[in-house]
């Protein structure tokens, strides 16, 4: 396998037949509409229930399907992530359509939104426009974060329960990230990044820091949200965030912002150092970095006739998108303009690929994979046949054609192309998926569009004969014992393990103690694999 440079420092089934399913979280930009959910009124599926939802799923020969949960322990899943005891964190919105707003709904502030320079402003929106939308529709529903757990081991989720709740300030947006890493909860809802904890083990958030606020200065477009997470190679946690803009000051005192962009970020994990990374995104949804300290994200289209993108994430780098390019041409009447036009974006088209007009200062796209992007995750080395090795994975949210597209990224030239791609999993509004420490892909089902209705499921997929291998079985061990627990010996072996967030966490620790800086010389040295070497020198 060729290796890329690093490119980052130290770096539902039954409706998911239904043609018309529009997903405005993930997926487009079109005029909203309004679609019912679909009733499953089951709290426990029967296996008649289990085994038509099954039916409607299509996956890979040798993959084993499974419902893991449904209603009531599952509803309206933006985001999963699963952590080191095997329990799994569910984002919840109750909020969308319901205080979290879309400007193509509320023409009447549309030209003051575009104005917007902060959060602080955003609310004394709401308050100038009260005779329509009170301040108190903005508040009625709260973002929630579920979490449930397989407690007697049979491949299902037995236990669930709200863990965290309360955020319904009207600034509040969709309950879009959530990441558990070593005891800790961070959970992404504009304007803030959250650090949750539960400090007495009863699966309740006790504890809440805001680490920053000012992310979403304007309402914009509903689903272009804070979206995360991702811990690098660097020991800092990487986010993105869509065009409704960012201004904050970091924990140092340093002001960040711009006002119509998206963009990635990077901090430490109490917050601190925060960094942005890349600009000029529209609409990015998630980030995933590879076996080779890659990052990528997944950019949403305009609807223009432009393409969803995947995005090389490098530092410094700017993709070219403002929010202009859109209300230019689409809402040119709500923001005062005198003519419609198209803007470079589509003139040049800075999206394509293969552009002979678009600026060298504009970092182009590594390839076009989806028409809806949503979760993205790696394979981390264990639990899949040698087919989907190094290959991403990504969440199409598109109504009936939704779709888990694997697709491998290979080097070209100074960036990257798409080497392959293939549909994982479909038959299901997919919007999130994780690889679990037990080897199992999970994923996400949102049932019934993005109106809320109360309804979601959560699938597992997976490969016996590759459950069946020791270092598979191995990892969920490690992870429930805890690296920190392990002598330098036995961590210096675990650098050359298959599983990367095996490697990476043995990695960390060592990084701990100067004391191990010879057990990282040898692992550079010529003899080891590839990935044993980067680890060895970030």
């Amino acid at each position: 396998m060729q290796m890329k440079s690093l490119t980052i420092p130290f770096i539902s089934t039954l409706t998911a037949l239904i043609a018309s399913s529009v997903s405005l979280l993930a997926v487009t930009d079109e005029k909203p509409g309004k679609i019912e959910g679909t009733a499953n009124p089951e709290a426990a599926p029967s296996k008649d229930t289990e085994k038509a939802l099954l039916s409607t799923l299509k996956y890979p020969e040798g993959v084993t399907a499974t419902l893991f949960a449904r209603e009531p322990n599952v509803q309206d899943p933006t985001a999963i992530s699963i952590d080191e005891k095997g329990r799994v964190y569910i984002a919840e919105t109750h909020r969308f359509d319901r205080g979290v707003e879309d400007n193509r709904r509320n023409g009447h502030w549309t030209a003051d939104d575009y104005a917007l320079t902060s959060t602080a402003e955003r609310l004394a929106m709401y308050k100038k426009h009260a005779a329509k939308k009170p301040l108190s529709y903005f508040t009625e529903f709260s973002e929630k974060i579920r979490v449930i757990e397989d407690r007697n081991g049979d491949g299902k989720a037995d236990f669930g329960q709200i863990f965290a709740d309360g955020f319904n300030h009207p600034l509040d947006g969709t309950a879009a990230g959530v990441m558990a890493l070593d005891g800790k909860i961070y959970f992404a809802c504009i304007p803030h990044v959250w650090l949750l904890e539960d400090t007495n083990g009863d699966l309740k958030s006790d504890e809440r820091e805001s680490l920053q606020e000012g992310y979403g200065i304007s309402v914009s477009l509903s689903g272009h949200d804070l979206n995360g997470f991702a811990l690098g190679p660097d020991n800092r946690i990487y986010f993105t965030i869509g065009d409704r803009g960012y201004n904050l000051k970091t924990k140092e005192g340093k002001h960040i912002y711009g006002q119509y962009e998206g963009a990635v970020f990077r901090m430490e994990r109490d917050g601190s150092g925060l960094e942005v990374i890349h600009t000029g995104l529209r609409n990015p949804k998630e980030i995933a970095f590879d076996r080779y300290g890659n990052a990528f994200s997944v950019d949403n289209n305009a609807d223009m006739g432009d393409e969803a993108r995947v995005v090389d994430v490098i530092e410094g780098a700017y993709s070219g998108w403002h929010r202009g390019h859109q209300a230019f041409p689409y809402f040119t009447n709500l923001i005062y303009g005198t003519r419609r036009h198209y803007t470079n974006w589509m003139n040049e088209r800075h999206w394509d690929m293969d552009s002979t007009q678009r600026p060298q200062a504009i970092l182009r796209p590594s390839g076009w994979l989806t028409k809806g992007p949503s979760g993205l995750a790696y394979n981390p080395g264990t639990g899949l046949n040698k087919k989907w090795d190094n290959h991403f994975f990504v969440c199409d949210y598109r109504g009936a054609g939704s779709a888990v597209i694997g697709f491998r990224m290979e080097p070209d030239g100074a960036g990257f192309k798409i080497e392959r791609s293939e549909n994982f999993a479909s038959g299901m509004l997919n919007t999130d998926i994780e690889f679990g420490y037990d080897g199992k892909a999970y994923v996400s089902d949102y049932v019934g569009s993005w109106p809320t209705h109360g309804f979601g499921n959560i699938f597992t997929f997976h490969d016996e004969k590759e459950l069946a291998k020791p270092e598979t079985k191995q990892v969920s061990k490690l992870f429930a014992k805890g690296f920190n627990t392990m002598q330098p010996e036995e961590l210096a072996k675990l650098l050359r393990h298959p599983d990367m967030r095996v490697r990476l966490r043995a990695q960390l620790t060592l990084a701990k103690s100067i004391t191990n800086r010879e057990i990282f010389i040898i692992a550079t040295a010529d003899s080891e694999p590839i990935t044993t070497r980067l680890h060895g020198v970030w």
